[in-house]
C-alpha cells in the first residue's frame, strides 16, 4: 500500500524536522522543503497530496504558496500552521485553498497539558 504523500514546507529546520518525523510515524511520505521555491520544484516532481505550509517563510508568505499549490492541484488537501494566528489570515488561508489553519502556539499548550488562552 502507498502512503500518502505530504509537502512540508517551514524554513525553521528544528519545527521542520520534528514535525517531519511526527507525520512519517502516522504513516506520511514526507517530502521537507524550505522555502516557497523548494516547495513548488517539490510538488512538481512528488505530487502531493497534502501540504502542511507555514504562514511566514522567511521573507515570503505561506498563503502565496497556497494559491500555487491550490492552483496546480485543487483536489490537495493544505494545512497552514502559524504561531501569529488571526482571524482574517485564517479567512485568507481558506479562501486561497487551504483546508485549514493551526495555531501551533495552541497547539503546543495542549501538547505540554496546558489550556489554550
Amino acid at each position: 500500500m502507498t502512503k500518502p504523500r505530504l509537502l512540508l514546507v517551514d524554513d525553521d529546520p528544528a519545527c521542520c524536522a520534528a514535525l517531519g518525523r511526527a507525520l512519517q510515524h502516522r504513516g506520511m511520505d514526507v517530502v521537507p522543503a524550505r522555502s516557497a521555491n523548494e516547495a513548488l520544484r517539490s510538488a512538481l516532481e512528488h505530487e502531493p497530496e497534502h501540504a502542511v505550509i507555514d504562514l511566514c517563510l522567511g521573507e515570503q508568505s505561506g498563503l502565496s504558496l497556497v494559491k500555487a499549490l491550490h492552483d496546480r492541484d485543487p483536489a490537495i488537501r493544505i494545512v497552514v500552521i502559524t504561531g501569529y494566528a488571526s482571524v482574517a489570515t485564517a479567512v485568507e488561508a481558506i479562501k486561497l485553498g487551504g483546508a485549514s489553519l493551526s495555531d501551533e502556539t495552541r497547539a503546543a499548550g495542549r501538547r505540554a497539558g496546558r489550556a489554550p488562552s
